[in-house]
Parts: C-alpha cells; sequence; structure tokens
C-alpha cells in the first residue's frame, strides 16, 4: 500500500501530541507512513519552554517510515499553521491525512484512511474521507464499509491535492 503522509498540527500541547502519536503507532500502517508535525511558534514568552519540550519529543518519535518537523519561526495563528503545512504536504504527496495533536486514532484508523483515499480517489462526489464517527444510525444488516455523509468533519480527515485546492477557504 502506498500509504498517504499524516499531518499533525501542534502547538504547546506535549501531554495531547504523545498520545496522538502513541495512537498513531499503534496502526500497523505506521512503519510505512510518513509523519509531518507542523509546530508553531510561541505567540507568548511564557509559551517558549512548551514549544520547545513539543519540538525535543518530536526529535525522539519511532516508528514511522520518517518523522518531519516543520518548525515555524514566528507565530503565524492555528489557521495559517495548519494550511501552510497542508500545501506543502500535498504539493509533496498529492494526498494527506490530518489529525490535530488531541485526536486518538483507533488502530484500524490508517488502514481505513489509506483504503478511502484510494477507493474514492476519482470520485468528485467525496471531498474527504473522514475518521470521525458520529451518532449515525446505520441501517441494520448494513455491509457497506463506507457510508456518506453530506458534511466534513475535521476530526481526522484525509483528502487529496485536487479537491483541496477547489474548496473556496
Amino acid at each position: 500500500m502506498n500509504c498517504a503522509p499524516v499531518l499533525i498540527t501542534v502547538y504547546h500541547r506535549l501531554y495531547t501530541l504523545r498520545r496522538c502519536v502513541e495512537a498513531l503507532r499503534c496502526n500497523k500502517e505506521a512503519s510505512d507512513t510518513c509523519l509531518y508535525i507542523a509546530s508553531d511558534a510561541p505567540y507568548r514568552d511564557e509559551d517558549i519552554k512548551l514549544i520547545d519540550a513539543v519540538r525535543s519529543y518530536v526529535k525522539t518519535i519511532t516508528g514511522f517510515k520518517s518523522v518531519i518537523l516543520i518548525a515555524r519561526e514566528r507565530n503565524l495563528g492555528q489557521h495559517d499553521n495548519c494550511e501552510d503545512a497542508l500545501n506543502r504536504v500535498l504539493d509533496e504527496h498529492g494526498k494527506v491525512i490530518f489529525l490535530e495533536d488531541d485526536i486518538l486514532a483507533s488502530p484500524t484508523y490508517l488502514s481505513y484512511s489509506n483504503a478511502g483515499l484510494e477507493a474514492f480517489k476519482d470520485d468528485n462526489r467525496v471531498f474527504a474521507v473522514c475518521g470521525y464517527n458520529s451518532a449515525v444510525q446505520v441501517p441494520k444488516g448494513w455491509k457497506q464499509k463506507w457510508y456518506a455523509l453530506g458534511r466534513y468533519s475535521p476530526w481526522g480527515a484525509a483528502f487529496w491535492r485536487d479537491k483541496w485546492r477547489n474548496v473556496n477557504l
């Protein structure tokens, strides 16, 4: 399987980032997955040590094909940090699995996301493969792997460069 890279955005929450990375590492596809972490620069002086701790931790992460730290030199804010990192990863790989640092993925999340990216890559009705399972009542006897919702869920999403570029942000 040609695994999509994973992008995690983070500011200063080391505890949540560790939990997010550990959950991803439990996926059997982790060793075939490039992990990008976009760390925004401090907005306040009191955040400097926290962000330094996050960046030091990122340098110790193992269990992935590669780990790439995108360390901002100036604070971009959550939106711009995320958008710039997404564009960078999409330009390089053409697809991405996106998580914020407080998302805990299941042990099958990477398999699910990569399979969805492959299954729906040519279906223009599908913008993203979302991993969050909202309170949807799936019909009894449902045999399909997927179901479609008419909305996007940012709590774990995988998407493609061409579809991302066509969204009016």
